[in-house]
């Protein structure tokens, strides 16, 4: 990941290093201390620097990087004409030092990517990092503990994104439940970024039954309608030989994945599988590392599907930033 900080930023962080346990507050000192780690060893650094940085702050971030590089761009801030970022990176995280209201409400509608202020980074690192939220939760009925009950449950997940790639072998396997799951779920997201984004949704083209590829697309493209989602969409149909056998959905910053299918609930929207959900923060080195791995696997199937089957197997626009950057 790359994270885009101004040094106004830096400079307060450093200067808000709360009270350690057991005075300090726990959820204050968790989120000081992962922000900390992140910028130190987790993540690719781009300071741009209006201001003297301590040297002591500076060797610390510096010393110890690994493989994370850091670079100082001094003479001035992160300013983008505007407000629109144009990154190539779609795993960019920026912490900006504009004060203005008006600027910073701009920055917000006019972009897909996760963006804090010196009022509220660290908030926006906890959002990022899934922090004081359970990262598995059960799918099942009757549970004692609290679980999965409804996709509004993804709000308390999502960020904003610019790609959105859904992997499922079965999700439209039942037409009753395309409602009650896939529609709702692409909702939610839908309602979490303020930005046209790409949707790429690889499915297996069915057993005995084979699906209708151009008319499950037609059908997803009426729903598109009916909804008002802001989404360019790209389906592809993936054959016995190559489907991928892992389900999942990932964003910018998030991967999502299930035991079972994500058909979580029937067409009364009552839940009808016994699994879990698990969510994985792309601000964790190795939850991005095989995310990677997986979206990179995810993209050979299309490119095979493509080349072999791309009239019958292949529709809409299949341009997705998660997996074309790799």
């Amino acid at each position: 990941m790359n994270t885009y900080l101004d040094s106004a930023i830096l400079v307060q962080f450093w200067n808000s290093f709360p009270t350690q346990f057991p005075d300090g507050n726990e959820c204050e000192i968790e989120k000081w201390n992962t922000f900390w780690t992140f910028i130190k060893k987790e993540t690719n650094l781009f300071i741009s620097s209006s201001e003297e940085l301590n040297s002591i702050f500076v060797t610390k971030l510096s010393s110890g990087r690994g493989d994370y590089k850091i670079e100082f761009h001094n003479g001035k801030s992160n300013k983008y004409f505007r407000n629109k970022v144009n990154n190539k990176s779609p795993h960019s995280f920026y912490c900006l030092s504009e004060t203005n209201l008006d600027e910073k409400n701009k920055y917000i509608k006019k972009n897909g990517y996760l963006i804090g202020f010196q009022d509220d980074f660290l908030e926006k690192w906890k959002d990022l990092k899934l922090l004081e939220r359970p990262k598995i939760l059960p799918v099942r009925e009757g549970c004692r503990v609290p679980y999965f009950s409804s996709w509004q449950k993804l709000d308390e997940y999502l960020t904003p994104f610019t790609d959105l790639v859904l992997v499922d072998n079965y999700i439209f396997s039942d037409e009753s439940m395309i409602t009650s799951n896939f529609e709702q779920i692409i909702t939610q997201f839908d309602k979490s970024t303020p930005v046209k984004y790409n949707l790429t949704i690889i499915t297996f083209e069915g057993g005995r039954f084979k699906l209708n590829g151009q008319k499950l697309y037609d059908d997803i493209l009426e729903l598109k309608m009916m909804n008002n989602w802001k989404c360019k969409i790209g389906l592809v149909l993936s054959t016995q030989n190559v489907k991928e056998h892992d389900r999942g959905i990932f964003t910018n910053y998030i991967r999502i994945v299930t035991g079972d299918s994500f058909n979580y609930f029937d067409s009364m929207n009552k839940i009808r599988t016994h699994t879990d959900i698990t969510f994985r923060s792309l601000a964790n080195p190795d939850e991005s590392n095989s995310a990677i791995e997986a979206l990179s696997s995810i993209g050979k199937i299309i490119k095979y599907m493509v080349k072999h089957f791309e009239k019958t197997h292949v529709f809409g626009d299949i341009k997705n930033d998660l997996i074309d950057q790799l």
